[in-house]
């Protein structure tokens, strides 16, 4: 069953979860005339988005994917990271950006 989320557009924080899209929608159109009445009114300030819980991986997992990406890298003469030092590091920064975009949580 599908959740939604009312966010603010900018940061992303979350303000509300509802059950359903009737009701996210419901609270955006009261916020907004709350806002009004306070003269804090921005134009698309809020937004709805499908809820998407977080996923979950253990930091065992996150050490094999570090070490694949880190073994294509060193194998590639075409990206120029020739260091194990920065192969390693790449390779990190590689798997954080990604864990960020997926919405990935490491876990124990």
């Amino acid at each position: 069953m599908k959740k939604y989320i009312l966010q603010d557009r900018e940061a992303g924080n979350v303000i509300n979860t509802y059950p359903t899209l009737q009701d996210a929608e419901r609270d955006l159109k009261d916020y907004e005339t709350q806002d009004k009445r306070n003269n804090e009114y921005t134009p698309d300030f809020y937004e709805i988005k499908e809820y998407i819980p977080a996923s979950t991986l253990t930091e065992n997992q996150k050490t094999l994917l570090q070490e694949i990406i880190f073994q294509k890298l060193i194998e590639s003469d075409d990206i120029g990271l020739g260091e194990l030092g920065e192969c390693t590091d790449e390779a990190e920064r590689i798997v954080e950006e990604w864990a960020e975009k997926a919405n990935i949580t490491f876990i124990d």
